[in-house]
């Protein structure tokens, strides 16, 4: 196959307001420390983490002919990536993300679609390249995309070998679509999400019934090599199959900026995992403590796969 990861989804130009201490009420105004622009969106972040890591990924997105296009392009080839497979629309803006930082590193976002209008069609065009892992970005996921439309380009990827992986973004939307959204992920070999995305989509109050009744709901007991993994944030990560749940914990570390954590987790497992020819365990505990060392540095340095490998083994030494 031609690459390790092919990640498909959404580049955002994310602008980040830090120093927020509140949440303004309608008619008032806050200050803030300072705004920062740079790449983003789950594939963004992605690439982000492969630039450092030396991943071999290739992105496959869309982007608008505007300034935010342009800078997002820019990004992609500094992370030393291909671009070929990014396709630019005439009159249509890139999309935007808004992120407001508060003082502990947690966040909200705030965006503006544009080109992630398309993305359904970004995930059907012809030329993605072969991967040995396909993954899709939560912006593919129902009901943002047609069912009956995607499945027939997962079964062809899946006649091909390739190992399919997706992180749930849930909304107020997936409820509607809800049974509709799960059949689909019973096609991806790998299920990511967050804690809070866990206990909506399983209607669970308690992490380990949701972790029980996720095992049902992505019949993980009847498939080999497939799994879903929880990023828990402070917590570390967890990772369900058929018979087993892998614990990993983080490392020590003082956030300076969460957003993209839960991509560059993603990025770090996959990496280990399909790059690195780790075991599960391995893999997960190679995410946790990249995710951690990147946003205890975000902007500082690149986390690269040699100090997430110090780090681990400083801890352990502890």
């Amino acid at each position: 196959m031609d690459h390790r990861i092919c990640a498909i989804g959404d580049l955002t130009v994310d602008v980040i307001l830090h120093g927020l201490s509140s949440m303004p009420q309608w008619g008032e105004e806050l200050e803030i420390n300072r705004a920062t622009k740079r790449l983003g969106g789950n594939v963004g972040n992605m690439a982000v983490g492969a630039g450092a890591l030396h991943t071999d990924l290739i992105v496959v997105a869309d982007v608008g002919d505007d300034e935010g296009g342009k800078f997002v392009v820019q990004q992609i080839k500094e992370c030393g990536l291909d671009t070929r497979h990014i396709r630019e629309f005439a009159h249509m803006a890139t999309s935007q993300s808004y992120a407001c930082i508060r003082g502990d590193g947690e966040r909200f976002l705030l965006t503006e679609k544009g080109t992630l209008e398309k993305i359904e069609a970004t995930v059907m065009q012809e030329d993605i390249p072969a991967s040995q892992v396909i993954f899709l970005g939560g912006w593919c996921l129902p009901p943002r995309v047609c069912v009956e439309y995607v499945v027939p380009r997962l079964r062809q990827w899946k006649e091909k070998g390739s190992v399919l992986s997706t992180d749930l973004i849930w909304s107020e939307e997936s409820w509607e679509k809800k049974q509709e959204l799960l059949r689909f992920l019973n096609y991806f070999d790998l299920v990511f999400m967050n804690e809070k995305e866990l206990l909506a989509v399983t209607e669970c109050e308690e992490r380990d019934a949701a972790i029980a009744k996720l095992r049902s709901l992505l019949a993980l007991d009847t498939r080999e090599d497939a799994a879903g993994i929880i990023k828990l944030g402070a917590e570390g990560a967890c990772m369900v199959t058929g018979d087993d749940v892998i614990y990993a914990v983080p490392l020590p570390c003082k956030p300076a900026d969460t957003v993209g954590a839960g991509d560059l987790f993603n990025l770090g497992f996959l990496h280990a995992k399909y790059q690195l020819r780790q075991s599960w365990k391995q893999a997960i505990d190679f995410a946790v403590a990249f995710a951690s060392l990147s946003i205890s540095q975000y902007g500082k340095s690149k986390v690269t796969q040699e100090a997430v490998y110090h780090a681990m083994q400083q801890n352990t030494e502890k």
